[in-house]
């Protein structure tokens, strides 16, 4: 990591919360009403939407969500129904033209899902009323949705900011290249769940041992913000600067699922950060914000992560507090 604001961000890879979600981001219908989708079922749910979204089809996506359909977006705020899908697919054009999702993992138990996506679009801006030509961009993303008889009842997004802004780079094709140990004790669901809810137990108790005793001596880290680290050692010396300077920050996490060899997390951090963070000065004022992380196993360790937050968000509350 270059800069306490990447590692911050790095360290982020959270599980979430056991809490309920805002009343503004619950949507009505209980998906308990129709049986779970099965694996395939999910992948082409999520594969034909990114295909509508990538296509700019704003009837094609909207006949895809409830009409309760809750659509939380740290740029544009809560969409509502179909009109407010065609609305969040207009603006997200508008920001980042002719956008191309790949699906590169979903973690699903066939009523939710997470999906780590990769996007190519152009970055155009528009300087006293005058379109500039934008500059292609690569960056990642993590995206939450929630079903509903089959179709998009709730969902959230969180993409690297930094990377899609051309601020930094990002560093999508760098993965965990470890073999697989001859003795090898199987992933198991509930030990997976254990790890990473022990991971942010030692986070919120600013106990590195603790906060990476899961993860592997060669593990890969994708921060929100940032190039890759790697290595559980420089995680280690990251920690001790994100602790100090995140001033007791917490993380609470929710809807944790279990998928093969993946989980995903969605999560809040609260904390009354000092110093140089996200890009701000901080002079200890609470600030709040939200991500998403996902982590694959192997052999009972976390081999890799990847997370994303509303780090813009978080800035702006620094900002506006000093």
């Amino acid at each position: 990591m270059h800069r306490l604001v990447r590692g911050i961000a790095a360290l982020l890879l959270a599980v979430t919360m056991v809490a309920p979600l805002t009343a503004g981001a619950q949507d009505a219908t209980p998906a308990a009403a129709c049986a779970p989708m099965d694996h395939a079922a999910v992948e082409a749910l999520i594969t034909d939407f990114y295909v509508k979204f990538d296509a700019v089809d704003l009837d094609g996506t909207a006949a895809m969500v409830t009409d309760d359909l809750v659509y939380d977006s740290a740029m544009f705020g809560i969409l509502n129904g179909p009109e407010g899908m065609k609305t969040f697919l207009q603006k997200a054009n508008d920001f980042q033209p002719g956008g191309a999702h790949t699906v590169e993992q979903i973690v699903t138990d066939g009523t939710s899902a997470y999906v780590r996506w990769q996007e190519t679009s152009l970055n155009e801006q528009v300087v006293d009323g005058t379109p500039v030509p934008g500059t292609q961009r690569e960056f990642t993303g993590l995206q939450y949705f929630r079903f509903t008889c089959g179709k998009i009842s709730y969902s959230d997004t969180f993409l690297d900011q930094t990377a899609a802004n051309g601020t930094l780079e990002d560093s999508p094709d760098t993965h965990y290249t470890g073999e697989t140990p001859a003795e090898c004790v199987a992933n198991d669901p509930a030990a997976m769940a254990e790890a990473i809810t022990g991971m942010w137990d030692g986070y919120n108790a600013a106990d590195a041992d603790a906060y990476l005793a899961s993860v592997a001596e060669d593990a890969v880290r994708h921060p929100s913000a940032g190039p890759v680290m790697i290595g559980k050692a420089a995680m280690m010396e990251q920690a001790a600067a994100t602790f100090a300077a995140m001033g007791g920050g917490k993380v609470a996490f929710e809807d944790l699922l279990v998928d093969g060899d993946f989980a995903a997390i969605r999560w809040t951090e609260t904390a009354n950060p000092t110093g140089e963070v996200f890009g701000a000065e901080a002079d200890g004022d609470a600030i709040s914000y939200k991500g998403m992380s996902m982590y694959q196993f192997q052999c009972g360790q976390i081999v890799e992560m990847w997370s994303e937050a509303n780090i813009f968000g978080a800035r702006q509350q620094i900002e506006e507090g000093s």
